[in-house]
């Protein structure tokens, strides 16, 4: 979910610490591991419900541990690899019943989700660019496909004899 709704990277959701976590603002301020340039994302209400599900559920008590994401079986630690997050994934894509053969089915095909389902729901891309983490609204071209429809919706009419 946080990938999905946040574009977040893997190696940005594996660091994530409770102290990115701004409840008050409703806010995810981060550090980019890749960029090491600051990010501040809005926290949807599916992410902090989720997140509050998995604190008071799911993450295991009484750990020394500040990283928001740690492994549910002994011994307690973060997650140091994106390989954890990619296994459950795909995971879940099986039992969905998604055929992955022959495409990109990583997190960081997520990130490519929501970039694609912003510009579908026209937020201008440096809109798109900011929530990515991207410096530049161009590196963010590469996220988005093109939309045949809306370029057909964009097509001018030329006269034949012009």
């Amino acid at each position: 979910l946080m990938a999905v709704d946040t574009g977040l990277r893997v190696s940005d959701i594996f660091n994530l610490r409770l102290s990115d976590l701004k409840w008050d603002r409703q806010e995810i301020e981060i550090v980019q591991q890749k960029t090491g340039q600051p990010l501040r994302l809005w926290m949807t209400d599916a992410i902090k419900w989720a997140l509050l599900d998995y604190m008071m559920n799911s993450r295991p008590r009484e750990v020394s541990y500040d990283h928001v994401f740690l492994r549910t079986l002994a011994p307690f630690h973060p997650y140091v690899s994106a390989g954890h997050y990619y296994k459950r994934l795909n995971k879940y894509f099986d039992l969905a019943g998604v055929d992955t053969t022959g495409r990109r089915h990583g997190m960081h095909s997520l990130r490519h989700s929501l970039a694609a389902r912003l510009m579908g729901e026209n937020v201008p891309i440096t809109i798109i660019s900011e929530a990515l983490g991207h410096k530049y609204a161009n590196v963010t071209m590469q996220y988005v496909r093109i939309d045949i429809e809306k370029l057909r919706l964009a097509a001018l009419e030329v006269a034949y004899n012009a």
